[in-house]
C-alpha cells in the first residue's frame, strides 16, 4: 500500500473517500497512510452508510479516489439520481474483498469515468498487491500485481508450490505481515507457516506474465461429488444476464454428491427466473458440472456484514433453512 500511495502523482491534490472504520485494513489505506506517507487528503463518508450521501461527498469534497466494496459499486450504479451530481472529479476507484464481475467492473467505469483497481490484503498483511493503473482493462479489473515489499507463492493442500496456470491458496509474505494474533497462539500457528508465511485461504492462479487472478475463497469452494467448484466463475456469467441484478453461488450440503450447487439471485425489476433459463445460459459458458444448478432461489436482497460485504454465511443458512422447508412441504 504504500508503493502504491508513493507512486500516485500529484499526491498533494488527491482526495481520498474512505467508507469504513480505521479499526481494519481498509480504514488504514484510505483513512490513516495517505496523509502520513503521501500528503494526500483523506475524507470520511457519514458513519450511517448512504449512497446519496455517499455522492454528495464525492461531489462537496471534489474526490479523486475511492475504496468501494462490490456493494458499493452496485449502490451506485443504480443510484437512479446520479445524473443530477457532478462526480467527475473521480480518478480511481479502488475495489475489492470479494469477487467483483467484470462486467460490473466495466458499468462503473464507463459511468463514472475513473478506472477500477482491484486491490487484495487483509488485516493481517495489509495490502501487499495491487492492480496496476498501467495494465489494459482486462488485465486490472481481474488481476493484481505484487509490489517489490511482498512474497506470493500459490500452494496445494500439502503446501507445495503449483506450477503457473494452476489453482493454488495463496501465502504471503512481507514487511507488513503480522506477528500473531493477541492471546491467541493456537490460531497464530495455524495461520502462519514456521517460515514467516501468512496462509490467507484464498485460492489464486498465476498467469505467465505474473498478474495474480484471486478465483475464490478456500472454504466457499464447492465439492460437489469429486468435483471442486469456485462459486466465482458460475458468478461471473450469471451477472451479464440481461434478468439478473445480483447472483451469489453457495455450496448447500447434499446426501449423495456431499455439497450441491445453489444459485441465489436478486432479478432486475419485474423480471422473472427459472431455473431451465439458468441452465441454459450456462451451457457452454462452464464446465458441464457447474451447468446444472441443483437449486435456484429468487431473493428480495442479500445479507451483510457489518463491513458492508454479502454475508455467505448467512446466506447459506437462509438458503438451507428455505431448501429443508420446500422438500418438508413436498412431502
Amino acid at each position: 500500500m504504500l508503493y502504491y500511495l508513493e507512486g500516485m502523482p500529484n499526491k498533494e491534490n488527491r482526495r481520498i473517500l474512505g467508507l469504513n472504520t480505521l479499526a481494519h485494513v481498509s480504514g488504514e489505506g484510505s483513512g490513516v497512510m495517505p496523509p502520513l506517507v503521501a500528503s494526500m487528503t483523506s475524507v470520511f463518508a457519514p458513519s450511517v452508510y448512504n449512497i446519496k450521501q455517499i455522492v454528495q461527498t464525492i461531489q462537496n469534497e471534489r474526490c479523486t479516489d475511492v475504496l468501494f466494496l462490490i456493494t458499493y459499486l452496485y449502490d451506485m450504479l443504480n443510484f437512479k439520481d446520479i445524473g443530477e451530481y457532478d462526480v467527475t472529479s473521480l480518478d480511481i476507484c479502488l475495489t475489492g474483498g470479494s469477487n467483483i464481475p467484470p462486467k460490473m467492473a466495466n458499468d462503473f467505469e464507463e459511468k463514472c469515468a475513473c478506472k477500477i483497481l482491484i486491490a487484495y490484503g487483509s488485516t493481517e498483511m495489509m495490502v501487499p498487491i495491487i492492480s496496476s493503473p498501467l495494465d489494459p482493462f482486462a488485465t486490472r479489473s481481474t488481476g493484481v500485481r505484487i509490489w517489490p515489499n511482498a512474497e506470493i507463492q500459490l500452494v496445494d493442500d500439502d503446501g507445495k508450490c503449483v506450477p503457473v496456470g494452476s489453482n493454488g491458496e495463496i501465502w504471503c509474505r512481507c514487511c507488513s505481515n503480522f506477528q500473531r494474533y493477541m492471546g491467541n497462539d493456537e490460531q497464530t500457528k495455524a495461520a502462519k507457516s514456521p517460515h514467516g508465511w501468512f496462509k490467507t485461504g484464498d485460492i489464486g492462479v498465476f498467469n505467465a506474465a505474473g498478474v495474480l487472478s484471486v478465483v475464490g475463497r478456500k472454504k466457499d469452494i464447492i465439492s460437489k461429488g469429486a468435483i471442486k467448484i469456485f462459486p466465482a466463475d458460475i458468478e461471473n456469467v450469471l451477472s451479464r444476464h440481461p434478468s439478473i441484478d445480483q447472483v451469489q453461488v453457495i455450496g448447500v450440503p447434499d446426501d449423495r454428491l456431499s455439497e450441491e450447487i445453489c444459485v441465489c439471485l436478486r432479478t432486475k425489476k419485474n423480471a422473472i427466473v427459472d431455473k431451465d433459463q439458468i441452465v441454459s445460459f450456462l451451457t457452454g459458458k462452464v464446465r458441464l458440472e457447474e451447468s446444472v444448478p441443483g437449486y435456484v432461489l429468487i431473493f428480495d436482497s442479500f445479507p451483510k456484514t457489518i463491513t458492508g460485504k454479502i454475508d455467505r454465511m448467512v446466506l447459506t443458512k437462509q438458503a438451507i433453512d428455505r431448501i429443508q422447508s420446500k422438500v418438508q412441504l413436498t412431502e
